[in-house]
């Protein structure tokens, strides 16, 4: 319980820093997805976790582990030294945000006070000439945009590669599309200027999840199972 309790401290802690910087707070209760969200308006909070250091990014896991597992499983495990040092960062987490609401507070106070004080620094912006433009974007490649790749069965088509930790994080990603979809069918359809189709989008977004299904991966397990289960009769 004390790591999901950490959680729920950080969590809010993010979800308070992001209504400072943004006006509106990030409903997530994903750590990691906070950090991430944040890191664009503060580099402090975007590094709490620092996940190029695989013990960070495993506390970080761990933490985010804790909102469901320690709920609704009993196979949780963590121990006192990962403990404090998520302690740490909820402790430095409140430093941070507890500054940034102080010097927001500060400057809106010296604004209130000394209203013709306040300059807002001109920038020079340099419009880029036609010949620059040109070599600029003859100089891009393929690898510019790696975020789309072509599809290889139908010419004018390209794929978006989805990114996760493996096939653990990949259930839960389809399990959260499903609960989304779930969730939009129990309700009315009343569409809205922002959502004027709401089954279409439905539709668009199941067969995303159908492609997200691993179903070879699932018949390679279902081979090493029937090894595991039935040696006797594999090795004739």
């Amino acid at each position: 319980q004390a790591a999901f309790m950490l959680h729920q401290y950080i969590e809010l802690w993010f979800r308070y820093t992001a209504l400072i910087l943004m006006g509106k707070e990030r409903k997530s209760h994903s750590i990691k997805e906070l950090q991430t969200y944040l890191k664009i308006f503060s580099a402090e909070l975007g590094n709490l976790f620092n996940t190029e250091i695989e013990e960070e990014k495993h506390l970080l896991k761990l933490l985010d582990d804790a909102y469901i597992t320690t709920r609704y499983e009993n196979n949780y495990h963590i121990n006192n030294e990962q403990i404090h040092r998520i302690i740490e960062k909820a402790t430095k987490i409140e430093l941070i945000a507890t500054l940034l609401f102080k010097n927001k507070l500060d400057d809106c106070i010296k604004h209130e006070l000394n209203p013709n004080d306040v300059s807002i620094p001109k920038k020079e912006s340099s419009q880029p000439n036609d010949t620059e433009l040109s070599k600029f974007i003859n100089s891009l490649s393929i690898n510019d945009f790696s975020t789309l790749k072509p599809y290889p069965h139908k010419k004018g088509l390209y794929t978006i590669d989805v990114l996760t930790e493996g096939y653990l994080d990949t259930s839960f990603m389809i399990s959260n599309l499903l609960k989304v979809c779930i969730t939009a069918m129990d309700t009315d359809h009343c569409s809205t200027r922002s959502i004027p189709n709401p089954e279409h989008n439905i539709k668009e977004v199941l067969g995303y999840v159908l492609d997200m299904i691993p179903h070879n991966e699932m018949e390679v397990l279902d081979g090493i199972k029937d090894i595991v289960l039935n040696p006797k009769r594999n090795s004739l």
